[in-house]
C-alpha cells in the first residue's frame, strides 16, 4: 500500500511540473534475426506494433572494402580484419543496442548519420521504409553470391532491389545505377568521398577487393507532442558480401 501511495505521488508530481513522458518504441528482438553466410539474411518483424508512436521500420547500413575473403558468417572477432572501421563502428553502435544495459543510449537521427550509415533504399517501396503493413512478416536480404545477382528484399512472393542511398542529394554515388554489386567504381579508394561514395569505407590495400555491408534495422516514429522523431533501439543484422557485377542480369527481370 505504501509504494502504491509513492507512485501516485509520483505521477502527480510529475504531471504537476510538465515532465512528459518520451515516446517508447520496442526493437525488433536479435532472436528474431538469422544470418546465413555471408550471402543472407532474415528479420522476422513482430506480430504486432512497437509503440504508439511508430510509423515504419526502416534499414540502415555502411559498406566497407576490403582484401579480406570471407565465405562464411561474419562474426564479431573477424571485423578487424576486414575493415578496422567496421569493428570501430560496431563497437560504437553497441552503446546503443545493448538492451539488457542500463546506460543504454538514446537512438537520435545522428546516431547513424555520424558513422556514415545511411538508410536503405527499395526499389518499388517508398523511401519512407515498412509499415504495419509488414508486422509478422519475414524479410530477406538476398545476397546471392552468383556473379550479377543484384541483392533485394523479399516478403513472402515479392521481391524489392536494394539501392544505395544519395543522402537526400547529398552526395553522387557511383556507379549511378546505385546496385550493391562490387564494381570497380564503387570500390575504388579515389572515390570513398563525402561528395561519392559516402556510404563506403575504402581501402589502400593491394589485391583483390571485397566490400562488406553492415545492417541495422530500427523501429522509426513520432513524438506528436513536439512533433519529433522518435526511434528504437537499433537491431544489429549482420554483414553480408556484395555480389561480384560479372555477367549482371538485368534487373527488371528480377
Amino acid at each position: 500500500m505504501y509504494q502504491l501511495i509513492i507512485s501516485i505521488i509520483s505521477v502527480l508530481f510529475l504531471n504537476a511540473c510538465g515532465i512528459e513522458d518520451y515516446p517508447y518504441l520496442g526493437p525488433v528482438g536479435s532472436e528474431n534475426i538469422s544470418v546465413n553466410f555471408n550471402s543472407r539474411a532474415e528479420i522476422r518483424l513482430p506480430s504486432r506494433s512497437p509503440g504508439d508512436s511508430f510509423i515504419n521500420y526502416v534499414l540502415y547500413y555502411r559498406l566497407y572494402v576490403s582484401i579480406f575473403d570471407e565465405p562464411g558468417t561474419i562474426y564479431t572477432g573477424i571485423m578487424n580484419s576486414i575493415h578496422s572501421s567496421l569493428l570501430t563502428d560496431y563497437s560504437y553502435l553497441s552503446s546503443y543496442t545493448n538492451t539488457d544495459s542500463t546506460s543504454v543510449l538514446t537512438t537520435t537521427p545522428s546516431t547513424f548519420s555520424n558513422r556514415n550509415y545511411y538508410q536503405l533504399e527499395l526499389r518499388g517501396i517508398d523511401n519512407s521504409g515498412l509499415d504495419k503493413d509488414y508486422f509478422g512478416r519475414t524479410l530477406i536480404l538476398d545476397f546471392n553470391q552468383t556473379p550479377g545477382m543484384i541483392p533485394k528484399l523479399v516478403v513472402n512472393n515479392d521481391s524489392y532491389l536494394l539501392l544505395r542511398a544519395n543522402g537526400e542529394g547529398v552526395f553522387n554515388p557511383v556507379p549511378s545505377n546505385r546496385y550493391f554489386l562490387n564494381e570497380p567504381d564503387l570500390n575504388a579508394f579515389e572515390n570513398a568521398t563525402a561528395q561519392i561514395n559516402a556510404d563506403v569505407a575504402g581501402t589502400q590495400d593491394a589485391g583483390k577487393l571485397y566490400v562488406y555491408m553492415s545492417i541495422y534495422i530500427v523501429a522509426t516514429g513520432i513524438n506528436w507532442e513536439n512533433v519529433s522523431p522518435v526511434f528504437s533501439s537499433p537491431t544489429f543484422v549482420g554483414v553480408l558480401r556484395l555480389p561480384e557485377p560479372t555477367g549482371q542480369s538485368n534487373p527488371e527481370s528480377e
